[in-house]
């Protein structure tokens, strides 16, 4: 929808808004005190060299995540440490302490589920 606008293109814009879904208000939460520095960190899922999730902020300052080798996701925070990535509102990423700090993450996409624990390295 930016992106049309930006172009002026003044028919794609009016198709888009009949649409009705075409531009997502994502929540914007505050963060737990101490996140989302406590969030970062490389969660294992399995055995394989990319089945790690790498959680981290951009250079912009906003808090991402991306598989290892991929490409940065902005994490859209809903509260209590839930999340979706942008542009994926069905899915959400679930952080979880244990004995206090952030150990595991869960990534929810309807019947497909995946569970990182964060690695001892990241």
């Amino acid at each position: 929808m930016d992106l049309a606008r930006a172009g002026e293109a003044v028919e794609v814009v009016k198709f888009l808004e009949s649409v009705g879904d075409a531009e997502p208000r994502y929540p914007s939460e505050p963060h737990l005190a101490g996140d989302p520095e406590a969030l970062h960190g490389t969660y294992v899922f399995g055995a394989g060299t990319t089945d790690r999730l790498i959680v981290s902020n951009n250079s912009r300052g906003l808090l991402v995540m991306r598989r290892e080798g991929g490409s940065d996701q902005r994490l859209v925070h809903h509260g209590g440490r839930v999340f979706n990535p942008g542009g994926a509102e069905a899915v959400r990423i679930r952080f979880a302490p244990a004995a206090g700090s952030v150990s595991t993450l869960e990534v929810s996409d309807g019947p497909l589920q995946v569970r990182g624990r964060r690695s001892a390295a990241g």
